[in-house]
């Protein structure tokens, strides 16, 4: 019974938002602490979110990341979260792979930052 309920409470954080929103913030807080050229360069949007990214202080975390806001298409989905107090929207992509079907994860493919 107790296994049957571990499996259950795996499931449900695995294929709800939790995991995702966990995954989003893990990689948007790494990209800013090691601020990589060539990543930064490869996920930015445009050369006002290069700026933005490059100039954040490596302490900056992701915050108020929302759910699932919609769906691009070939399995790209878009996600909103704030750095420094300013709207980052994200695109993300499940990585591939049969052992990711178990235990999924999720990749930021693209950030572009919102004009106020």
């Amino acid at each position: 019974m107790i296994s049957i309920f571990l499996v259950t409470a795996y499931f449900i954080y695995a294929y709800t938002g939790f995991k995702t929103t966990l995954d989003i913030n893990s990689q948007v807080n790494h990209i800013i602490k090691l601020k990589n050229d060539k990543t930064l360069k490869r996920i930015a949007a445009n050369a006002n979110t290069y700026d933005f990214l490059k100039t954040l202080h490596e302490n900056v975390t992701s915050k108020n990341t929302s759910d699932a806001q919609g769906e691009k298409g070939d399995g790209v989905f878009y996600y909103v979260t704030s750095l420094n107090n300013r709207n980052i929207d994200l695109e993300i992509v499940k990585e591939d792979g049969f052992f990711r079907m178990i235990v999924p994860k999720w990749k930021v493919v693209k950030m572009s930052l919102q004009q106020n």
